[in-house]
């Protein structure tokens, strides 16, 4: 299963990259994974390392964030259009690979 994951980490950080906002691309650019196996369960988890002052900028841009003049940026949501058909392929191949 090692390989399905690896492959499909590998897809959503494309994913996440190519529909990131871009504005300066440190966000962009900034995606990882990781994968993780217990006894119980094989865990992708999509990381982005563009923190700034202690703030994920990632979540910034998904959720929205207050200004310091007391405005509101409203956010966009970008991570989860973009992860749906990796989600979708991905538990596609895994159920053939745990049927045949």
């Amino acid at each position: 299963y090692l390989r399905i994951l690896n492959e499909y980490g590998r897809r959503g950080v494309i994913a996440l990259s190519s529909a990131t906002p871009v504005d300066t691309g440190k966000t962009a650019r900034s995606w990882g994974y990781e994968i993780s196996v217990t006894k119980t369960a094989y865990k992708i988890n999509w990381t982005n390392s563009h923190v700034e002052d202690g703030v994920p900028i990632a979540i910034v841009i998904q959720y929205g964030h207050a200004t310091r003049n007391g405005g509101y940026v409203e956010g966009r949501d970008y991570i989860n259009p973009a992860m749906k058909s990796i989600f979708e392929d991905m538990a596609n191949e895994i159920w053939r690979e745990v049927t045949t």
